[in-house]
C-alpha cells in the first residue's frame, strides 16, 4: 500500500492484536504510546 501522508495506528489494551494485524497487512509500525 502506497500513501501520500505517513499514519500511526495507535490501540488501546484492549485491541492491541487487531492494531497489529492492521499494521501487519497495511505495511506500517504501531505507534508507541503509554497509558497511564
Amino acid at each position: 500500500m502506497s500513501a501520500q501522508t505517513p499514519f500511526l495506528v495507535f490501540s488501546g489494551t484492549n485491541s492491541r492484536y487487531l492494531a497489529e494485524k492492521i499494521c501487519n497487512s497495511l505495511g506500517c509500525p504501531l505507534g508507541q504510546m503509554n497509558i497511564q
